[in-house]
């Protein structure tokens, strides 16, 4: 079964995930907790050029990989690069997927094709084709089984992560303006509304053992 969950910043994504992975284990599944951007090597270091482009740019520098950088302002990642990137990220981890669910294994995943939809669809306002047509090369098609929405308002969400967050962890995505991330909840909501049958919208707002215990009863019909 593949299972992924997706959501603004600062909804408790990753804490779910964890505590899903860990709740299937206990009950004797095979289970492979992963994310995206990342998840295999080549994908995570492609993560750290899309999310941390100065930071990658300065240690490849350090490493004589490319030239040392100038006085000049960063140059920055276009939408386009960004979409590219992500797929190609998303490319390395379906392989790795894909052998798991062959396997017999339950994949949770932080963030998956949904989230290309709602950043680099929504937010970004990229072309809907064009966003298909790569998460389609990237995919081959591969959909979850099941989709966890945590849905929260934006600003929550933001300054949640703001309390909890490493400065060095920040990334592209989390200094982008608040108009940004509430075109975000907005895609992430139209497509839910989409594929009822997909998607399980679940209050991000109420306590994370509520939210676990949400996930794990809309989770028990499709096992």
């Amino acid at each position: 079964m593949f299972i992924t969950l997706e959501g603004v910043e600062g909804t408790g994504k990753s804490t779910q995930a964890r505590r899903l992975a860990a709740e299937l284990a206990a009950r004797g599944e095979r289970v492979w907790l992963t994310r995206e951007p990342g998840g295999t090597p080549l994908a995570e270091a492609i993560r750290a050029v899309v999310l941390h482009p100065d930071a990658t740019r300065a240690a490849c520098a350090v490493a004589g990989l490319v030239p040392p950088a100038s006085d000049r302002d960063p140059e920055p990642v276009t939408a386009a690069a960004e979409l590219l990137l992500m797929n190609a990220a998303r490319a390395q981890l379906v392989a790795a997927i894909r052998r798991q669910l062959a396997m017999g294994t339950v994949v949770i995943c932080d963030r998956y094709a949904d989230a290309t939809r709602a950043y680099q669809g929504g937010g970004r306002g990229l072309d809907h084709d064009q966003i298909e047509a790569a998460i389609a090369i990237a995919t081959g098609g591969l959909e979850p089984d099941l989709t966890i929405l945590l849905d929260l308002a934006p600003e929550v969400g933001l300054a949640r992560k703001q309390q909890i967050l490493d400065p060095a962890d920040r990334n592209r995505l989390d200094d982008e303006d608040l108009a940004f991330h509430h075109r975000v909840r907005a895609a992430y909501l139209a497509l839910a509304a989409q594929s009822p049958a997909r998607w399980l919208v679940l209050d991000a707002t109420l306590p994370p053992d509520a939210v676990a215990l949400a996930i794990q009863a809309a989770l028990a019909p499709r096992r």
